[in-house]
């Protein structure tokens, strides 16, 4: 920094000096930090013991029982293609 510019930050001529030190030791953060990780994961296995139906994800598109097919067991939607499907007549569009 040239002597004839002002500094762009108040601090910045202290900045010799470092970063004020914590006031709390590094024992008591970690110690901190580890029981938030502690509190965080009980709340997680909380949700493991909740009943099916408040683990079930919202209601989805479709039939929401589907029924087994009876060859393989495999759940399949309903077929509700129509047999036979309508012709066009007329112009093509490219």
């Amino acid at each position: 920094m040239s002597p004839t510019r002002p500094p762009d930050r108040p601090d910045a001529a202290d900045s010799d000096h470092g970063v004020e030190p914590s006031t709390e030791s590094q024992t008591d953060i970690a110690h901190r930090v580890q029981q938030g990780i502690s509190d965080a994961n009980k709340r997680d296995h909380r949700k493991d013991d909740a009943p099916p139906d408040r683990r079930k994800s919202g209601q989805y598109d479709g039939n929401p029982n589907p029924e087994p097919a009876a060859e393989d067991g495999v759940s399949r939607p309903a077929d509700d293609t129509p047999a036979v499907l309508p012709t066009r007549s007329g112009p093509r569009e490219p």
